[in-house]
Formats: structure tokens, sequence, C-alpha cells
């Protein structure tokens, strides 16, 4: 039984992702306080989420099995997070583990037939679940899942498997055949089954019991260790394969279990921050995903990590960037401009993993994201942060590939202005020979009147929004590029001092 609710087929589960421009984005985009925000302090959803929010997102067939499958669970979210209790109570170790006998089969038998016991109410509850998600799933990934579970987990199945159980006891000693060897010593053993003979009543059969052929019975003295011994060394011998495999069957329904659970933590997590941001009044939507092209559209879109540290409303965002291959975001100081970034780069990660967007509406491509934010200084000194700037670049290029989208902030502001521009035409011509979408927050004036004078159709303009008096509303707007930053707002504001 396989679980596959983050995937269609268990071949596509990936390793985690740490390349140095994964770490980054994760860095730059607050990735893991979005995921602590989703674990609501769980040290298990945590570790679970943590990897499933990969820069790099999933396939576009795996990111809409997912979505389909978060949609069920937002629609039946209370059955979703009994279902997770259920599983993770099932997991909850109830008997004793013979760790110092483990060598023993009896032993190894004992302990896999007490666990699987353990595990019986919870194979049977399981079941129990399948029609109460009856009529109310559609979704691909569980419908499956419950089809398999109805299928695997029938009543006829499970009696027999309690019977079994109860047989491995063997409260009435058990029976094993074996045959000899050249060397007339014992050799392939096989547990045999003990059974009354059918047609006999029980006068016949009491009669046996007393007219038994004692010829062929061995009596061991109570004081006789070394008969005991070999006898022990016998039932061991006899019960060694069939321990074997009820242990697998064992350590099989707890991997099952934990597995269920561990998937099931992704779409815990994305119903507790649905419940954060909804109690907040704060929008959401399932985005709607694109296989290929270059879209990228969001209206109402919002920080959520912002919005859950301030605990109120904030300012929302629109943005029309499909179809084109270099965005630039520029304005007034303080103006919002990396919170819409940062907001951005959230969203299409979050819509890339099958998670719904912290937006009214939202429709992109599903694709890796990589970023490239100014850094503080080397605390080392081993290089200056220009040269640290230019080598991060040079590695996020040998990791790019076409299609993936770049979010850039105010990437190469250590050097001078008409440098920095340079070296950023120079770049976003790169990028855009290779089809990559880059999203460029600057002060580059320069950068932005030549790239807005030579009219280049794939080029979007947005800037931040600032009103006559000098107030920021954090709103980003499409604007023709200004040669100011408005960075005497912020003189006067700090000094109270017009200039």
């Amino acid at each position: 039984m396989d679980v596959l609710l983050l995937y269609e087929t268990k071949e596509q589960k990936a390793a985690a992702n740490k390349s140095p421009g994964a770490i980054w984005t994760r860095e730059d985009l607050k990735l893991d306080f979005l995921s602590e925000l989703m674990s609501n302090g769980d040290d298990f959803l945590l570790e679970n989420i943590k990897p499933l929010l990969d820069p790099a997102g999933c396939p576009f067939s795996t990111a809409l099995y997912r979505q389909q499958i978060l949609s069920d669970f937002l629609n039946n979210e209370s059955l979703c997070r009994k279902l997770y209790d259920f599983v993770s109570e099932a997991l909850v170790e109830k008997a004793p583990h013979y760790l110092f006998f483990s060598n023993s089969p009896e032993r190894v038998l004992e302990d896999a037939v007490r666990s699987l016991e353990e595990f019986w109410p919870s194979l049977k509850g399981l079941g129990q679940f399948a029609p109460l998600f009856e009529g109310q799933c559609h979704s691909k990934g569980l419908l499956r899942f419950w089809q398999m579970i109805e299928k695997e987990l029938t009543t006829p199945y499970l009696e027999q498997m309690k019977n079994f159980l109860q047989e491995l006891h063997f409260e009435d000693g058990l029976m094993a055949a074996t045959s000899l060897d050249l060397s007339l010593k014992p050799t392939h053993y096989e547990l045999c089954q003990r059974e009354m003979p059918k047609d006999e009543g029980i006068i016949d059969h009491l009669a046996h019991l007393f007219h038994h052929d004692n010829s062929h019975i061995i009596t061991i003295s109570e004081r006789d260790e070394t008969g005991f011994r070999i006898l022990s060394e016998l039932r061991g011998h006899a019960v060694y394969n069939i321990a074997k495999v009820i242990a697998s069957v064992r350590d099989f329904v707890h991997a099952f279990f934990l597995d269920l659970k561990k998937q099931l933590a992704f779409y815990i997590g994305a119903l507790n921050l649905f419940d954060k941001l909804q109690n907040l009044g704060l929008a959401t939507c399932l985005p709607q995903l694109k296989e290929s092209g270059n879209a990228l559209l969001a209206q109402g879109l919002y920080c959520p990590t912002l919005a859950l540290q301030q605990k109120n409303a904030i300012v929302t965002n629109d943005i029309d960037a499909s179809n084109q291959l270099a965005t630039l975001i520029f304005g007034a100081n303080q103006g919002g401009k990396t919170t819409f970034l940062i907001s951005l780069g959230q969203a299409q990660i979050m819509a890339s993993c099958g998670l719904f967007v912290a937006s009214s509406a939202f429709c992109a491509t599903v694709r890796p994201v990589f970023t490239h934010f100014k850094r503080e200084e080397d605390a080392s000194l081993n290089r200056g942060k220009f040269e640290e700037e230019l080598n991060r670049m040079s590695e996020i290029i040998d990791e790019i590939r076409s299609g993936n989208l770049l979010l850039m902030n105010e990437s190469f502001a250590a050097t001078s202005e008409l440098e920095g521009s340079q070296i950023a035409l120079e770049v976003l011509s790169g990028l855009n020979d290779c089809q990559v979408h880059a999203i460029f927050v600057t002060h580059f004036h320069y950068l932005t009147a030549t790239l807005y004078k030579k009219g280049y159709a794939y080029c979007g303009f947005y800037g931040a929004e600032r009103l006559d008096d000098g107030a920021r509303t954090f709103r980003i707007k499409p604007l023709n590029p200004e040669a100011t930053s408005f960075g005497t707002d912020l003189y006067e504001k700090i000094f109270s001092e017009p200039i």
C-alpha cells in the first residue's frame, strides 16, 4: 500500500534541494519562517514541510495533483485534521519492545505479533474513514487512496489477520516439520498448523487424549538445562522464517502509517496557514497553473509572512508580468518594493509546490525560482561586497535554466550607478537570450531609462507610488521611470530639515 498524497508515483519522490541557489532563495524569501508559521510550533510538521516548500518547485503534474488534494482538504478541514490525529495516535507505542532479546527468533516473533495486534484497531479504524470522505473527495489522489484502503482493508481480511495473529501466540504449543541432511542434522524447518480432525466428536477426541501413543514423546526433566536450551534452539529454528515475515509486516505497517502522517503534515501545515490568514480577513486563492510559457499575473497580492507578523490587513498589489522577460521595479525609498518582491517570490513558490496563494487571484507558470538580493558586508573580509555579488550571480547563472524566474533586489548596488547599470544591462540581455524571466528592484536610473527609451517589448516598468506630500502608499503600479528615488523625503523625515 502506497500513500501517494504528494506524488502520483513513488518513483517521483525527490531529495532535499541543498544547492547554493536554493539556500539563498530560502533565506531571501523567508521560506523557513513561512514553514514555521505553517507548523504552528510542531517540530514534526516543520521537519516535513520545510523540504516541500522548495524553491525548485515540482513538475506541473505534481503541483496540480497536490492542489486538487488540498482543495478537497480545504472543503473538509475537520475530517483532514481528524485523520491526521488518528494516524498520529496509531503511531504511539503501547507495547514494550524486547531489544535485549532481539537475536531470539521467538522474541522477535512475539514482539512483532504484539505490535501488529496494537496496529489492528488502527487498520480497522482507517477503513472507517473511507465512507466519511466518500462523495466529498474529487481529487485523483484522495479517490485513489480511499479506493485502495477499501480494497485492501476489508472486514474479512482484517478478521483473518486477527485470527492468524492469535494463532501465532502458540498457546497450545507449536508443530514443525523438518528433514535431515546426510549427517542426520535437521534442516529446512517448516511450521505446521495444528488442526483437530473434523470427523471426530468430542468423545473420540477425549479418547485420543487418554490413549495416545507415547513412543515418540520426549519428556525433559525440570533440571535439564541443556535439554531446555536445545528445545529452545529447535523452537527458534522452527519460527525463524515466520518471525522474519511477521517482523517485516510489522515494519511495513509502521512505515505506512508514518509515511501517511508525513504526507498529511504538508496539508495540515497548509490548513494552519489558511486559517491564520482567514482569521485576519485576508484573501487566498488556488492559483491557475500553466505548464509552459511565461505566465505571471496577480491580483490582490500580499506577503503572508509580513501580514502574520503585523497581525493586521496590509496593502495588496496587482501585477501582470506575463510575456515579459525583464520587469523593472523602481521608485521611492521605503516604498514597499522589496516586500512586494518577496510576496511575489513566495506566491510563485507556493503555487509551484501545490499550495494556495496569498492573493485574490493568481496565475503562474510552474517553474523554479532564484534570488539575487543585496547582502551585508562579508564579516570574514575574504572578499569585497561587489566581488561577492558577482560571484553569487555567477553561481546562479550556472544553475538557472530557460523558463526559470530570477528575482533581483538592488543587485550590483555595491558599485557606482553607471558601472552597475552597464553590468545589469549585460546580465539582463543574457537572461533574455536564455528566456529567463528577471524581476529587478533597482535604484539605477540609468538602467531603467536606457531600457525604457529603447522600448523593448519584453520589458515592463513598475514603480512604488508616492503621494505629493511624500507619503508612501506601499502600492506598486505601472509607471514610467523617474530619475529619483526621493531620498530627500527620508532626510527631511529623519532630520526634520527641508532640503
